[in-house]
């Protein structure tokens, strides 16, 4: 009996920490592929008194992962206010690239959210886009299509 109610005690508390976090739907392709390994991922901008300010989240392929405080924050503010999406990518040869561009806070309540970099290969620059069912920034040549326009 003690066992059942151990079990179920455990449930419940890993319930409770699963649901204090929020999801966005957000893919992001390098170079038209899905990387494995997104680390040190933050949001950074500037709050209504000027100051810089950071806000971590995690990364799963499909997913932004955000705390209940970090969510709240970010709902304060205007939705088409903008923001820097900051990650790491740690490729399978052990090189690790960090990329940033900005988005629109609002982008992260649409449907889906997909980032589009493409490296450019010019001493490390790269195209950072974006594509949401309201907004798509443009397409370059070198840029893998993805996403079928319509």
């Amino acid at each position: 009996m003690n066992r059942l109610y151990t079990c179920l005690l455990f449930f419940l508390i890993s319930s409770s920490l699963f649901a204090q976090k929020y999801k966005y739907n957000c893919i992001i392709f390098i170079d038209g592929k899905m990387p494995y390994a997104v680390t040190k991922s933050y949001f950074e901008f500037e709050d209504s008194l000027e100051n810089l300010r950071r806000i971590d989240f995690d990364y799963y392929i499909g997913d932004i992962v955000l705390s209940a405080e970090n969510n709240k924050i970010l709902q304060n503010l205007k939705s088409e206010q903008s923001i820097e999406m900051h990650f790491t990518v740690e490729y399978s040869n052990g090189f690790i690239k960090r990329y940033y561009g900005e988005i629109a806070v609002g982008w992260l309540s649409y449907d889906f959210l997909v980032i589009r970099v493409t490296n450019l290969k010019k001493n490390g620059k790269y195209y950072f886009a974006y594509s949401t069912p309201g907004i798509i920034k443009a397409w370059i040549k070198k840029e893998y299509h993805m996403i079928e326009e319509p």
